[in-house]
């Protein structure tokens, strides 16, 4: 980790297949339905309705800038992509006017069947020093927020492989006994 860095993650189990989360994630549009109504990005026309597993790796896309409520910029991300995966996510690493660098992986794995496992896992390094607090507590909420409106959308999937917790029985799985 290099001085100053964060690394925060956050993860979902959702009641939907790894391609429809998939197919949702790789687009602007699926981006914003999960940041609104806190955040929106923006795109160029050219973008709209193209998936992000379409672009190119290693070099800058397009500079999107985040509006808050929809309509008041707040930050800016050139985005770029360090890897895409069309069966599993991405590995982006961007510039951003508060953040650089940006690296925002997100993955999505089977769970069972009809259920799948999202992560985010992001790691950046503010541009002002004392800065990495409020950031931090920041891209936390935004991406619970994120997670909460994908739960919304696809259910959320609690269901364990481990068997229920049973109350008659310690965390080792030995009898509870009276004290």
């Amino acid at each position: 980790m290099l001085r100053g860095e964060r690394a925060i993650t956050v993860s979902s189990d959702l009641a939907a297949d790894r391609p429809a989360v998939l197919a949702h994630i790789a687009t602007l549009e699926g981006v914003n339905q999960e940041l609104a109504p806190l955040l929106a990005m923006t795109a160029p026309p050219s973008f709209r309705g193209r998936s992000l597993f379409e672009a190119p790796i290693g070099e800058p896309l397009f500079r999107s800038w985040l509006l808050l409520g929809g309509a008041l910029p707040v930050d800016f991300d050139h985005l770029a992509f360090e890897s895409i995966d069309p069966e599993s996510g991405f590995v982006e690493l961007s510039v951003m006017l508060t953040m650089s660098p940006w690296r925002h992986e997100r993955r999505v794995t089977s769970r069972n069947p009809s259920g799948s496992h999202l992560v985010d896992r992001l790691c950046f390094t503010p541009r002002l020093p004392g800065t990495g607090w409020l950031l931090a507590a920041i891209v936390k909420r935004v991406f619970q927020h994120r997670h909460a409106r994908l739960r919304a959308l696809f259910g959320s999937d609690a269901r364990r492989e481990e068997p229920p917790h049973d109350a008659r029985h310690d965390s080792a799985g030995a009898p509870r006994t009276a004290s």
